[in-house]
């Protein structure tokens, strides 16, 4: 048998296998329940929001301390933190 005859072969063998395999039914919703069990919980929220202030407040410190003008160092540390508050919004709330 030559290459040809096994390609043929192998081709046919491809195709007269059944369709591919589908999802269940019930797919989309254990993947959601797995999604939803990722966010934060409200226990949790208290000890990350007071992580983020103290982190803020060491940044804006350090800048004051290390000379920088006041203005500077509020827009360097404020904007930022009030662009990322879409963006966390979703996993603290429920």
């Amino acid at each position: 048998m030559n290459d040809q005859e096994k390609v043929d072969r192998a081709l046919q063998a491809a195709l007269t296998v059944e369709s591919a395999p589908t999802l269940s039914s019930e797919f989309e919703a254990r993947i959601q329940r797995r999604l939803d069990a990722g966010r934060v919980a409200p226990p949790s929220r208290h000890p990350l929001l007071i992580y983020s202030g103290v982190g803020l407040l060491t940044s804006v410190l350090t800048m004051l301390l290390s000379g920088m003008d006041w203005r500077i160092s509020a827009l360097s540390i404020v904007v930022p933190s009030v662009a990322t508050i879409p963006l966390i919004r979703p996993f603290l709330a429920r």
